[in-house]
């Protein structure tokens, strides 16, 4: 009974592992089909899901030039880290140590995914000091 308790739980954490890993797979590519359709050019996209909020983040450098792109192609509004919080899923940058040169813009609308699905909030922090740039997504409800 005790091996057989064991590896159930393996089998658990294996599984929960890679619904991680294939999640934020997905998210990575949305993020590339959705800058890709709108001709937005950034570094490569480094990117973590949280399958728990049905959210995640993808880190990213940037020139200024690239970012103003982005902001006006989306249609993106400024805002603050105060309105927008979760600055900390971007954990992979120093923007969640040091947001005192962050710009963050925010999307009130969502934004259609060529495969259906849909992100609810859309979130660009970035610091035009470092190029680092972080996009924190969350997905719609069906």
């Amino acid at each position: 009974m005790k091996i057989k308790l064991e590896c159930l739980l393996v089998s658990v954490v294996v599984f929960i592992a890679s619904c991680e890993v294939f999640e934020t797979r997905a998210l990575k590519n949305n993020i590339s089909d959705l800058f890709e359709k709108h001709k937005i050019s950034v570094g490569e996209l480094d990117c973590q899901s949280n399958l728990r909020e049905r959210s995640g983040a993808c880190v990213f450098s940037a020139e200024r030039e690239n970012v103003s792109v982005l902001i006006e192609r989306l249609n993106l509004k400024k805002s603050s880290i105060s309105a927008e919080g979760k600055i900390d899923e971007c954990k992979k940058t120093s923007l969640s140590r040091d947001n005192t040169n962050v710009e963050v813009f925010g999307k009130a609308e969502k934004l259609d995914l060529k495969n259906g699905q849909a992100f609810e909030k859309f979130n660009l922090f970035y610091n035009p000091q470092t190029r680092e740039g972080c996009v924190r997504i969350e997905y719609s409800y069906g």
